[in-house]
């Protein structure tokens, strides 16, 4: 199966590191799930993330840019647009190419292995999230519990306060 690295980071092949990097922030953010609360971007994240770990490896990239060449000759019409609305929201599917066999053993090997590293790095981005929301419902959990207990002791001593003036 070949993906279509450019295509996922949203670059064209000339693309310096620079803009491989910076593109790869952007579509991050776009598609982080603290930006997506709703929507399971599970799938996007973890392509975007083996994207940017074959393009910004230099001796990857060489190996990759052969492949893609090659890719680009036997597939003159690949090059997808980014997602239309509808599709944003839903799949990844676009950019993989089920009919593609990469021929650099090398390579491909270095595909798998990015794939597995940006699962785990996906894995983690969720659990921090989770254990963000985690940490800010206790602290806000925290912090209505003493405004509680303030507007308790306020009303407790007002109380004190009316019933020694009135009598």
């Amino acid at each position: 199966m070949f993906i279509d690295y450019y295509d996922v980071l949203s670059v064209e092949s000339i693309a310096t590191s620079e803009e491989i990097k910076l593109a790869y922030r952007e579509q991050s953010k776009k598609w982080h799930p603290d930006r997506n609360l709703n929507i399971d971007t599970t799938d996007k994240m973890q392509l975007i993330n083996e994207a940017y770990l074959i393009l910004n490896d230099n001796e990857a990239r060489s190996r990759y840019d052969i492949e893609y060449f090659k890719f680009k000759q036997k597939n003159t019409n690949t090059r997808n647009d980014c997602f239309s609305e509808s599709e944003e929201k839903n799949s990844s599917k676009q950019y993989k190419y089920e009919d593609y066999k990469v021929d650099d053993e090398i390579l491909e090997k270095w595909m798998k292995n990015a794939r597995h590293q940006a699962v785990d790095i996906v894995k983690k981005i969720l659990q921090e999230v989770g254990e963000l929301t985690v940490d800010a419902t206790k602290a806000a959990g925290k912090k209505m519990g003493e405004l509680l207990i303030g507007y308790l002791i306020f009303g407790v001593i007002m109380l004190v306060l009316f019933k020694a003036c009135s009598s």
